[in-house]
C-alpha cells in the first residue's frame, strides 16, 4: 500500500517561497554592501597614498625654498624680490 503524501497547502509553499526569496535578496544586497566597502576601501587607499606623497613633496618644496632663499642673500644680501617681475628693491 503507498501512503498518501502529505503536502502544505498552495497559499504555505508561496508564503515560505516568498521568505525564502527575500532571504536570497538580502544576502545579494549584503554581498553588493561589501563589495562597495572593498571598493571605497581601495579609494581611501589610493587618497591616502596621494596624500603622503604630496605631503612629502610639499616638505621638499619647502627645502627648496630655504635653499634658493639662502642662496640669493649670499648673492644678494637681505633684499625684497618682486616675485612677478625680479626687480630688487
Amino acid at each position: 500500500m503507498s501512503e498518501d503524501k502529505k503536502m502544505i497547502t498552495p497559499d504555505e509553499l508561496k508564503s515560505v517561497q516568498k521568505v525564502r526569496s527575500k532571504y536570497q535578496e538580502i544576502t545579494v544586497k549584503l554581498g553588493q554592501i561589501q563589495v562597495q566597502r572593498m571598493q571605497m576601501s581601495n579609494q581611501l587607499e589610493a587618497l591616502n597614498n596621494n596624500e603622503e606623497s604630496l605631503r612629502k613633496e610639499w616638505v621638499s618644496t619647502q627645502e627648496e625654498e630655504q635653499s634658493s632663499i639662502v642662496d640669493l642673500e649670499e648673492k644678494y644680501g637681505k633684499v625684497n624680490i618682486n616675485l612677478d617681475s625680479g626687480e630688487i628693491s
